[in-house]
């Protein structure tokens, strides 16, 4: 590798290692410096090239009672601009807007809309134009936008494949980063709401911080598994991971059945329809609601068909966790979800059943999510200014080095 390319690779890790320590809140240089082992010299010249470019500014705000002079803080640029977070992962279309840093300023609720359509596009962008002239947003140009959605995605991530959210005619006709990128002229991407989750509890959750093997399960009306790998979320193959069976399975055959459950999970949408089941009642109906509040309160109070429908659940849910975690020998497991509404109780069952269907041999540590429900969205404004700021950061390097052609390598662009 020649010199000045190895030098160019390691000037683009320390500005994106700087860019991601300054989304935690300002610090001086010689933090900065310490934090990615460089000389004083060296990171006044990185952060000078950062500050022409308009990605980070100085700051003496913070004022310390030392005397002598006020060290210099660095901190992100805020006032470039707003990026964009678009949740289309559940019957509420959710509408972000938040500084850099992650801080959201601004947000929209679209209420009851089933199915993703070119029809709902268009109202998610009349929504959108809205937002950004809400006063919090101060006038703040959109700079990217990142869209949460469910099911299978194109390798690329312009398309779906299969989507509970989108009817099978809608499949090719619905495409939201065009729609996007055409309506507002900015980079969109998009993403599997299951490991957008997941990068947002790697970013602000219980994940340990170093690297580390893991697996992130979200139990909520559906199910979904990410896997992380050396630190970092396993895309799949043919950018499938993420996604758990939800299809219908009818057998006669005890074992086929056995091995239908062995493999897929029990959330809060098969939990309603074991509490109807035992209460005589029809099964939910595509796209109905769940009455989680409801589940949660007949559970405390003991009703008898909750309880058990419940206790099925953990059951179910602890062998599909040991054969995730006896086949990759994870050190950390995290469990998110509405289904965590269902309290102590219900994660204590887990635990119990863990323990005793595995005879203890499961190592890894289960945590249990504190972002209360908030990991997609993290993770969605996360991944929305690092579209921004990685395309920054390539155009800078494309300018320093005279090469037009220069494009950021995929580690740093994927989630």
């Amino acid at each position: 590798m020649a010199t000045d390319e190895k030098q160019s690779k390691i000037r683009i890790k320390n500005q994106i290692d700087i860019l991601n320590i300054l989304r935690q809140g300002k610090a001086t240089l010689p933090v900065l410096a310490e934090n990615i082992n460089v000389s004083f010299t060296s990171i006044s010249k990185i952060i000078d090239e950062l500050v022409q470019n308009k990605l980070v500014k100085y700051s003496k705000k913070n004022k310390t009672p030392i005397r002598g002079r006020n060290p210099i803080f660095v901190e992100l640029n805020n006032d470039l601009g707003v990026v964009c977070c678009i949740d289309y992962a559940s019957d509420d279309v959710r509408i972000v807007l938040a500084t850099l840093d992650s801080t959201i300023v601004a947000e929209k609720i679209i209420p009851n809309i089933p199915f993703i359509t070119r029809e709902v596009l268009t109202q998610t962008e009349n929504n959108l134009r809205e937002l950004l002239k809400d006063p919090k947003v101060n006038n703040r140009e959109l700079l990217s936008i990142c869209i949460i959605a469910p099911g299978l995605l194109s390798l690329d991530g312009n398309g779906f494949i299969a989507s509970r959210s989108v009817k099978a005619e809608d499949i090719i006709k619905v495409n939201p980063i065009l729609h996007f990128s055409n309506a507002f002229n900015v980079k969109v991407e998009m993403h599997n709401d299951v490991r957008i989750a997941c990068f947002g509890e790697l970013k602000h959750g219980v994940f340990p911080k170093e690297i580390f093997n893991g697996i992130f399960i979200h139990l909520g009306i559906s199910s979904g598994v990410a896997l992380i790998f050396n630190g970092r979320i396993y895309q799949g193959s043919y950018n499938y991971s993420g996604e758990t069976a939800s299809y219908s399975f009818e057998s006669k055959d005890p074992i086929l059945i056995e091995s239908f459950w062995n493999s897929r999970f029990f959330p809060l949408w098969e939990i309603e329809n074991k509490i109807r089941e035992l209460n005589g009642q029809p099964p939910l109906e595509a796209k109905s609601r769940v009455d989680i509040d409801k589940i949660a309160a007949d559970f405390e109070a003991n009703d008898k068909a909750t309880v058990k429908a419940v206790e099925e659940s953990a059951k179910r849910n602890a062998i599909t966790i040991i054969g995730l975690a006896t086949i990759l020998d994870v050190e950390f497991i995290a469990i998110e979800g509405k289904i965590l509404k269902l309290g102590s109780r219900y994660i204590d069952l887990l635990r119990k059943y863990i323990l005793e269907f595995s005879n203890n041999i499961v190592r890894a540590k289960i945590i249990i999510s504190n972002l209360e429900e908030s990991c997609e969205i993290l993770g969605g404004c996360y991944q929305a200014a690092n579209i921004y700021l990685f395309d920054k950061v390539e155009s800078i390097t494309k300018i320093r080095t005279k090469s037009p052609k220069f494009e950021l390598d995929n580690i740093y662009k994927e989630i």
